[in-house]
């Protein structure tokens, strides 16, 4: 959801919601806004509910999301896309600048 956001509004109305990506475009927008931001998301978790962090876990990570069949299978369709469109933009290159590009 969050990379369909494209202005700071939009991430405004999130306020409060601390495990989100923004731009680093946007992130100096919103640095230099000049009007308050208040926090709109509260997080009604226990103090007993954990999150889990894989930071430092990478096949703790690799299990749990292989795991979770349908992660895995949203992860491997959009490697699938990235690499077709990476292939697809060095023809594009290819036929721009004619010359080899591996």
């Amino acid at each position: 959801m969050v990379a369909s956001l494209r202005n700071i509004d939009d991430y405004v109305h999130l306020a409060g919601n601390g495990l989100m990506a923004i731009s680093v475009k946007l992130l100096e927008e919103l640095s230099n806004a000049d009007y308050h931001v208040r926090q709109r998301l509260v997080n009604n978790r226990s103090s007993n509910d954990t999150t889990v962090s894989y930071v430092n876990d990478e096949s703790g990570f690799r299990l749990a999301l292989f795991n979770d069949h349908m992660a895995f299978d949203k992860v491997s369709e959009s490697l699938r896309i990235f690499l077709k469109d990476g292939q697809e933009l060095k023809g594009i290159l290819r036929a721009a600048i004619g010359e080899e590009i591996p």
